[in-house]
């Protein structure tokens, strides 16, 4: 009924969907201040959706979802500058969601129109902040509906590498879905 998996968005990957999906997506942030190399410094050949696209289709995310094998890890040349480009942005990000001065749904949103494009002519959709069709109380940042089974992407937005964070924020979340499962489906006594 239920399979986790924890991945990891490579930080350039994640700020470049925002950019460039930030005016579908309606993130309250203008161009000018994604620019702005005082407040996010986004480069601005990050703003293409072609250009999103193409880094979105190399992460452990897209792969996973379109059934590729994933390959070794890289972490020199362009992937290591694509990361310091990002640190910034995704730094200000952090604080922005943080701070509730934005809602991380803007966010989302925008990495769902970047998936929504990297799988145009699947039979995949994607959507983006909206009630799961089967479990009553729980609206993931993305579902993924691919027919025969239903995918919900959460998204944990933070720079806090204190020990346990993660974990801590997946067993939450992982315990919201089982007792929605257990109330929904009549599950008493379900053993992990």
């Amino acid at each position: 009924m239920l399979t986790t998996k924890i991945m990891y968005l490579p930080t350039n990957a994640l700020i470049s969907c925002i950019a460039a999906y930030a005016k579908d997506a309606e993130v309250p942030i203008s161009k000018e201040n994604l620019l702005d190399e005082n407040n996010y410094n986004i480069p601005p050949f990050w703003f293409t959706k072609r250009r999103a696209g193409e880094t979105l289709k190399v992460t452990p995310l897209y792969l996973q979802l379109a059934g590729i094998p994933m390959r070794g890890k890289r972490k020199s040349g362009k992937v290591e500058q694509g990361l310091k480009n990002a640190t910034q942005a995704f730094k200000q990000i952090n604080s922005d969601i943080s701070t509730n001065k934005i809602s991380d749904q803007h966010f989302n949103k925008s990495i769902c129109f970047a998936l929504k494009d990297a799988f145009q002519g699947s039979d995949f959709s994607f959507s983006s902040e909206i009630r799961h069709p089967h479990l009553t109380n729980i609206r993931p940042d993305i579902l993924v509906d691919m027919n025969d089974k239903i995918i919900c992407l959460e998204f944990c937005y933070t720079n806090d590498n204190t020990p346990g964070n993660m974990a801590d924020y997946v067993l939450r979340k992982l315990n919201t879905y089982m007792k929605q499962l257990q109330c929904n489906f009549g599950i008493e006594n379900f053993n992990w």
